[in-house]
């Protein structure tokens, strides 16, 4: 639904060509009509037709809201109008922006009300994570905050960060709902998993750009060496900032580039110390930073990467190496 605001025809004052269109509401079609598109030379004659219209209140000129502030910055700032007519249109558009935000709600709880699994198939088909990071946000919403400092912290960063496709937020929505899918309906387990998935790479911010930004698969050892600093100083951070996190999960950052077979990074932690929550963060972690590309320099289809893991196929870059814990349920992650 598009949303428009009205205006009067001596807002544009001498102007006669303006980066927006024009349109004529008819309320009784209750209908929309362009009548000047956007850049186009306003005749007198047109002119004389939108005046005659207003005069006679046969419509009413508007505007579409999307263009709000285009409109603002041609025709002038609004202390240039009486304290009556800028009064006037700041209600008009405040009125319109919660109107915008009711759309765009309703837009959002229409996405959430899908299964999850065709969301899921949906979003990996059009490499669009969104729908999928915005069902995580609404169940996160839910946490009760006052159990834990992390569980409140998890509903925290679900509430401000959880609204915009990004490898960090893939990495969080996914995790959180895997690991549902393993069994894990615990609060506290859950915000644990949700706050690593934040903050464990919060770190690289020392790692050099050269570093970060290179197929993981060209970089020298000592390079690979400095880039698993990174789990480090992300806890030195962490300490520093002196955000309260329950001990499991600090765990769970420190452990996020184990294996259980102890050839991981950089503890080389076996898998007598290590948390399946940790071990979850690694797998989504693995294959969402592999599917981007920033594991071989090669973009895959999510779909084809955890196919390729459950096969145990010798790629470059891949680890197909889980436990017990993991490996049943590797397939699993693309049908929650």
């Amino acid at each position: 639904m598009i949303a428009y605001f009205y205006i009067k025809l001596k807002s544009l004052k001498d102007i006669r060509t303006f980066p927006f269109t024009l349109y004529v509401y008819k309320e009784k079609e209750n209908l929309y009509t362009e009548y000047l598109k956007a850049n186009t030379p306003l005749t007198q004659d047109s002119y004389n037709l939108l005046k005659y219209i207003e005069d006679n209140k046969t419509g009413k000129i508007a505007i579409k809201l999307s263009q709000r502030m285009t409109y603002l910055a041609t025709v002038g700032e609004l202390s240039e109008y009486t304290p009556q007519e800028a009064n006037q249109i700041r209600e008009k558009i405040n009125i319109l922006k919660e109107h915008e935000k009711a759309i765009e709600t309703n837009q959002k709880e229409a996405r959430t009300r899908l299964p999850l699994r065709s969301v899921l198939t949906k979003a990996i088909d059009q490499d669009d994570f969104l729908p999928i990071i915005l069902r995580a946000q609404k169940e996160i919403s839910t946490f009760p905050v006052n159990l834990s400092h992390t569980i409140s912290l998890a509903r925290h960063f679900a509430m401000t960060h959880l609204d915009k496709d990004n490898l960090t937020n893939r990495i969080v929505a996914l995790s959180f709902f895997f690991a549902k899918k393993l069994g894990i309906e615990d609060y506290k387990k859950q915000a644990d998993l949700i706050c690593a998935s934040f903050l464990a790479n919060i770190g690289l911010t020392s790692i050099s750009p050269n570093i970060i930004h290179e197929s993981f698969e060209e970089v020298t050892s000592d390079q690979r060496e400095q880039y698993y600093k990174h789990v480090k100083v992300s806890r030195m951070l962490i300490e520093k900032s002196g955000v309260q996190l329950s001990e499991e999960c600090k765990a769970i950052i420190d452990h996020h580039h184990e294996k259980h077979d102890g050839s991981g990074m950089p503890g080389q932690i076996s898998q007598a110390g290590l948390s399946l929550e940790s071990e979850i963060l690694e797998f989504i972690s693995h294959i969402l930073e592999f599917s981007t590309g920033l594991i071989n320099g090669e973009k895959s289809p999510l779909s084809s990467v955890v196919y390729m893991v459950d096969a145990q196929a010798g790629v470059g870059g891949l680890n197909t190496n889980y436990s017990d814990k993991i490996k049943p349920h590797i397939t699993s992650v693309l049908s929650l």
